[in-house]
């Protein structure tokens, strides 16, 4: 009964990593990962927050017949502004793979901050206000810039 109970936990533990790649953000920074085959093939992506990790579940139910292995993994790391991050290639089914631990780069560039106009010292004057018609109104229509 013992051998039954453990191959049968050992066959569920089996299906539960089948196929999947816990992706580690541990980072500052929002990326996105995106899983590949060992062939190069596409299989997905997610987006994860600094300081989160997410599970990547190669699955969509039913029987497959591939004519080339999926595995090992390979997982790109970018940046939201389509910066490469890092890669780890050889990443086994199961595994958990973390952004620094990957090699490459390892950097984002900061997010530009928007420049923010002074604004004037007590009440407006009337060619501030006349400024910020012209701003607001943007380019004469039929005008390409």
């Amino acid at each position: 009964m013992r051998l039954f109970t453990f191959c049968l936990s050992f066959l569920f533990a089996a299906a539960v990593f089948a196929g999947t790649v816990r992706l580690a953000n541990d980072t500052s920074y929002k990326l996105r990962a995106t899983v590949r085959g060992a062939d190069g093939t596409y299989l997905g992506e997610m987006v994860v927050n600094p300081h989160t990790t997410l599970e990547w579940v190669d699955y969509w139910g039913g029987v497959g017949n591939y004519n080339s292995s999926r595995t090992p993994y390979i997982v790109t790391w970018f940046c939201m502004d389509g910066g490469s991050y890092s890669v780890c290639d050889n990443v086994a089914t199961g595994a958990t793979v973390t952004a620094n631990s990957c090699g490459g780069l390892r950097y984002c560039k900061p997010p530009k901050k928007q420049s923010e106009k002074p604004s004037p010292k007590g009440p407006p004057t009337e060619e501030y206000l006349q400024q910020q018609e012209e701003e607001d109104a943007g380019p004469p229509q039929g005008y390409m810039q």
